[in-house]
């Protein structure tokens, strides 16, 4: 099993987020950053190339950066 998936652009105008976003069906932290390390040239694009194939990481890699505490100031 590998720790991407490829997902191909078969829209014209998608931009990185929404695609991750239809991908993922919910926000990830940090997502957007992890495609592009894995995909070199990516961001020189203010849309995606129709027909580009996207290394995207596996949600579950996601997983543990999600368990975010969140921090009260006031009580």
């Amino acid at each position: 099993m590998s720790d991407y998936d490829v997902i191909k652009v078969r829209a014209t105008g998608l931009k990185l987020s929404g695609l991750l976003w239809s991908h993922y069906r919910r926000r990830i932290v940090g997502a957007v950053e992890a495609v592009l390390v894995s995909n070199p040239g990516l961001s020189a694009f203010v849309e995606l190339p129709l027909g580009a194939e996207i290394k995207v990481p596996v949600a579950s890699s996601f997983e543990a950066a999600e368990q975010i505490t969140a921090v009260r100031i006031f009580d």
